[in-house]
């Protein structure tokens, strides 16, 4: 027997009882997702700056992504970009 989930149409009904929101116009392949790593290099490349464990945990968030059908793609800075809201005219920040 094949669960209901794995037919499209299995899934866009188990979406709908479930309550999420559903766009079928919306495909994951259209979106990448772009981790940026922050830290002192020190002539290191940023994954050879991060600790093990933090490698583990974005390798295997990115197969996760990646077998869902994103893009995913890895950026290294050598400092902090300026906060979103930062940006944000103090009129507009609270609403």
């Amino acid at each position: 027997m094949v669960p209901v989930a794995d037919t499209a149409a299995g899934k866009t009904a188990l979406i709908r009882q479930l309550g999420f929101f559903y766009v079928p116009s919306l495909q994951a392949s259209d979106f990448e997702v772009i981790y940026a790593i922050v830290a002192k290099r020190n002539g290191r490349t940023a994954p050879q700056a991060m600790p093990f464990f933090s490698k583990l945990s974005l390798l295997r968030t990115a197969e996760d992504l990646m077998s869902r059908g994103f893009k995913v793609s890895l950026a290294g800075l050598t400092q902090p970009l300026d906060p979103l809201w930062a940006t944000i005219p103090p009129s507009r920040a609270l609403q």
